[in-house]
């Protein structure tokens, strides 16, 4: 088990996305739940396999594919979610 630490302000993405940079290989999708690497991966399928093996849900973590730079902000759409309504 890999343990991500975060400064004593939060966790932030950037400061999370260095240390899984340092500890894989680039191309490498990581699974972070709480703070601890939970899974890793070659691909996001198997990724995403080794989640659901393990009985977890990936809504609950955060996936970072190592070596990839992301960009300060994103904006994150859903489809189908039960979000609120704008008629």
């Amino acid at each position: 088990m890999i343990q991500i630490t975060a400064p004593a302000t939060g966790e932030r993405f950037d400061d999370i996305q260095r240390q899984v940079d340092r500890q894989f290989p680039a191309g490498r999708f990581v699974a972070v739940e709480k703070g601890v690497v939970v899974a890793d991966a070659q691909t996001h399928g198997q990724l995403v396999e080794e989640i659901r093996s393990q009985g977890k849900s990936l809504k609950d973590m955060l996936v970072i594919q190592a070596g990839v730079e992301y960009p300060a902000s994103a904006i994150i759409f859903t489809f189908g979610s039960a979000g609120p309504s704008h008629a």
